[in-house]
Parts: C-alpha cells; structure tokens; sequence
C-alpha cells in the first residue's frame, strides 16, 4: 500500500516539476522503500566481496613468488576489509536485524528509524560501489629489484694492518676520476675478494657511487653467467629468446644510465672482452663516471690484457695478524700452554694465507691436542690432501694457478724451485746451472740467451703468484703452502 500511495503521488506530479520534488520524493523513499535499500546495500556488499576475493588470489601468488604489491593495492583491500567486516555497512545490517526483532517482524516499524537506515544504506552501498569499480586492476604485483648487499657485513673481512692499507689505497684510487681500471692481485686465497666485498660495502657507504654491480668470471669464462649476475644486480632480466650480442647491448646501455658506476669483475684468469659482455668501457661524457675492478692471481694479465691503469698487490698476512686470525677460530679454550707451541708451528707452516689458516684451524676446532699434532705432521711432510678441507679449498686453488702457466718451461721451472726445501732462498744462477743441465730451455744455445730465459719465466711466475720476491735481487721465494702443493702435485 506505501509503494502504491508514493506511485500515486509521483504521478499527479507534472514533468516539469519532477526536478523540483526529486528531493522531496527520495526522503520519502526512505521510509516506503525502506527494504530496496536494505538489499540493494546488501547487494553491494556482496559484489565488493567477490571482487575482493578476484584481488586476492592474485596477491597470494604473487607474495608466494617473492613478488611486491603495489601499495594502492594493499591500501583498497584495507578499506573493503574494514567496510565489510567493521565500517557503516556491517552497523546498517546488524541494525536492520535488531529493527525486526523489536517491532514484531516487522508488523510495527519504527517509522524514524526505517528513515534513518535507509538514509545509510544508500549513502553505504554507493561507497560500495565506489569501492567495487576501484578494485579493478591491471596488475597487483610487481617483481622487485634485488635487495643490496652492499652494506651487509663482509664474511671472512678483518682488519689487519696488511688490509687495511691495501684498502685505504684502493679507496683512494676510486676517488681519482683519472682511473678507469683498477687491478687488485695476488696469490689464490691471500683475500682478493673479500678485500673487494668489503670495498664494495664501504663505497655504497660513502655513497661514492651510485650503483655497484659484481661478477665472478672464473677460469673458463661464461658470459652468459656474467651477464645475468650483472643485470641481477641491477633490477633488470633478460627476455628468453635474446642471444647473447642482443643481451650485451642491452646490458650496456641499462650499465650507461647509472652516472656513478662501479663494476666489480673477480677471479680473472684470461682477457675478457667488454664488449661481448656488454660492459661499457668508454666514457662518452663527463656527465657519467664508470670504474672497473679487476681482480686476479696474474699481474700481467691485468697490465697487458685488461690494461688496468693501476695494480695493488695482496700479500700474506704477518705472522702476528695469521695467529689472531687462527686463534679467532679455535677458539680461547686452546690458547694453552699444552696447545700453544703446536699452533705456533702450525700457523707458520701456512705461511700467513688466509684460506689455509682459516681451513686448518676449521678442522681443528674443538679437537684434541694429538689431532693437531697429527696436523701439524702433515704439513711438515706436505701432504696437505690429509688434512680435512685442504685439498678442496687450498691444494685446487693454487694447482689451478699452476695448470694455468702458458708454457711447459714455466711449470718445469716453478717444480724447480721446490727441489731447494721449503722456506730457503733459491738463488737464480742456481736455476740457471740446473736448468741447463736438465734441458729445460728450448732453443737456447748461449749462456746469455739462458739467463734471459730465466729471467722471464721467473717473472712469469711471479706475475702469476706462484713465486716471491728474495732477499736480493738475486734470488726468489717460494711460498711454504705453494711449496707443499708443488711437491704433492
């Protein structure tokens, strides 16, 4: 009978004067179309919820794969949440329920409050629809830019002296814009790329560049895998089917958008080709600033082949600095008068090489004195491969340095040199005489030509880390953890 009686007044109502009692009429729909209103919000709220549950299964996925959502999307989800189960809309229901119980289901409505609820609810279920037409998204995820590890602290990074020096010089050749290519060498496992990590967290510190990106190249280069661990670094990723040229050019031009660029390369064993990588070398203008650091075990082929304008030497930690080092890892509980004589021999039998201080000391952490006494015979008889962790970390690391020497005399020269014992000098015209004896030069018919020969493949050997400097000039050094490879090899 409501519904009747306002269709009967609407329709005495001229057309021209609709617009004036539009206003009139919808207050009276209030009260007449009370339950229209009711489940029109109801409706409403339904839809927002089914469109809620489409936003949602997307952005499960999606945080399942690791991938960020979008805040807009984070902020609707908040707002349909708090609406359906907390704001106006949930307050209107429970309040139309709690109206029908009180007036007899409904026989004896409360004229006033019909008004009021039905007021809300219309005003509810268009912010309902507003919500509804807002949850329509193209895309709810996007996949993040991997997380710098620039400032996470450095495994394996002390601060010694012998360090901290090589460091302080390396810092303040990236601060001179006149260096493109800064070479870092040394012996495998004297701490080349634990000294260009903890570089690398100290710049981005100093916000001295802007991005720094890193790759390992390995003996056998894969530029592929270069490629990959650089564009990683940088946020970006590679379409599947790009080959490698189209891989590279997009490399370098993303590389080129950086202005202040620092690309870290570690572990160089044979000239790399910028270019077919995609490492942009050139400076095309003063606007952008991009530097190379090269690590590897040979000092000529940073010179030669990389042309590295400037070239820091790692040496072998002090014997102060490897006992620390060594101690730090067993542990307080041996610096005892039992266990302090072996561990002083045992420290100098590796010579102050980080990777074999660290590898035996691992092993004999919370061992018995007669373990490390057992250890310590196995170095003084240099049979490393007996000694847990030596052979995987130590002995490959430095026969790769061997297996790499160019030429057949080099590697006969360097097997030489261990024929002189362990820790003594060897003079160089002792090679020379031994040399000649054993036919080790070929083409060589002068004394002459054979000193020269000498001279060059000892300072081959040098350049690749696999002989020191002597007390003179004439005169070389082995080191005592490279002695005692040479001779299980």
């Amino acid at each position: 009978m409501a519904e009747v009686g306002l269709a009967a007044f609407s329709s005495i109502v001229s057309e021209g004067s609709k617009s004036l009692f539009k206003p009139i009429i919808r207050q009276i729909s209030y009260v007449f179309k009370h339950q229209n209103y009711i489940d029109g919000l109801k409706d409403q709220v339904k839809q927002l919820g089914y469109r809620r549950e489409t936003v949602q299964q997307p952005v499960n996925h999606a945080r399942l794969q690791g991938d960020e959502i979008y805040e807009g999307v984070i902020d609707w989800l908040n707002k349909v949440d708090e609406f359906i189960s907390e704001g106006v809309a949930k307050s209107i229901i429970d309040d139309e329920d709690r109206a029908k119980k009180s007036c007899f289901k409904g026989l004896f409505p409360n004229l006033i409050s019909r008004y009021q609820l039905s007021k809300q609810a219309a005003k509810a279920a268009e912010a309902a629809a507003s919500l509804v037409g807002k949850g329509n998204f193209s895309s709810v995820s996007y996949r993040p830019a991997p997380k710098s590890t620039e400032y996470m602290p450095v495994k394996d990074y002390e601060e010694f002296d012998s360090r901290t020096k090589v460091f302080q010089d390396v810092l303040d050749a990236l601060k001179d814009d006149s260096f493109k290519i800064i070479g870092v060498y040394g012996m495998g496992g004297v701490g080349k790329t634990t000294l260009v990590k903890q570089v690398r967290k100290q710049v981005m510190e100093d916000k001295l560049f802007d991005k720094v990106v890193m790759a390992e190249v390995t003996q056998t280069p894969d530029h592929h895998k270069i490629q990959d661990k650089l564009a990683f670094d940088l946020g970006m990723e590679f379409d599947l089917n790009e080959n490698e040229f189209q891989r590279a050019s997009r490399l370098c031009q993303r590389l080129k958008q950086e202005k202040l660029l620092l690309i870290i390369l570690d572990n160089i064993w044979t000239k790399l080709e910028f270019d077919k990588v995609g490492i942009p070398y050139d400076r095309e203008d003063d606007r952008s600033r991009r530097t190379i650091i090269l690590t590897s075990r040979s000092r000529d082929l940073l010179c030669n082949d990389m042309n590295s304008q400037k070239n820091f030497w790692i040496d072998a930690l002090s014997k102060d600095e490897a006992l620390q080092l060594f101690e730090k890892i067993v542990g307080d509980s041996k610096k005892t008068y039992d266990f302090q004589p072996t561990a002083d021999e045992i420290v100098e039998k590796c010579g102050g090489l980080p990777v074999a201080l660290r590898t035996v000391a691992s092993a004999l952490k919370n061992k018995s004195l007669n373990i490390w006494k057992d250890a310590l015979n196995q170095l003084r008889s240099s049979n490393l491969r007996e000694i847990r962790g030596m052979d995987a970390y130590v002995y490959s690391s430095i026969k790769l340095s061997y297996d790499f020497l160019e030429s057949d005399e080099a590697k006969s020269l360097f097997l030489l040199c261990t024929l002189f014992g362990e820790g003594n000098p060897v003079e160089v015209v002792s090679l020379l005489r031994y040399g000649m004896g054993l036919g080790l030069f070929k083409n060589v018919h002068t004394l002459e030509d054979a000193r020269n020969r000498v001279d060059a493949l000892i300072d081959n050997l040098k350049a690749s880390c696999l002989l020191l400097d002597g007390d003179t000039e004439d005169e070389v050094k082995m080191h005592d953890i490279i002695h005692d490879v040479a001779v299980s090899m």
